[in-house]
């Protein structure tokens, strides 16, 4: 899936610019208008099937975004279409996004037309 991106990348999403891979996290940067499309991209890449192994383990990308690396946050789209992200009201686990922490990128996320939602 790596190599497709870094194939793939130069000609169909030239927005996206990888930055670093953690074990099997991999971080982009990319524009801000470009968030939704640029996280669909990279989830089809990753998600493809690879023969011989797909076919035992399903592979599954679950993309995140966020102004910080540890200010990042699961992308979802509900029934209507609506992109949005999840902050926790308080923190309860080290891991936890408050909405208090990202308050700073909210221009940020209503320019890329995410909805920011607090659990």
């Amino acid at each position: 899936a790596m190599v497709n991106l870094r194939d793939e990348i130069p000609t169909k999403a030239p927005y996206l610019k990888p930055v670093m891979q953690i074990h099997d996290e991999l971080i982009l940067e990319c524009p801000v208008e470009y968030v939704i499309e640029g996280q669909q991209f990279v989830k089809e890449v990753m998600e493809r099937p690879i023969k011989g192994f797909s076919e035992v383990v399903p592979l599954v990308a679950d993309p995140a975004v966020g102004k910080r690396w540890d200010h990042t946050l699961d992308i979802k789209q509900d029934a209507k279409g609506t992109w949005y992200v999840e902050a926790e009201q308080t923190k309860t686990e080290p891991s936890d996004v408050t909405f208090k922490e990202i308050e700073y990128a909210l221009p940020l996320y209503e320019q890329a037309g995410i909805e920011v939602r607090v659990k």
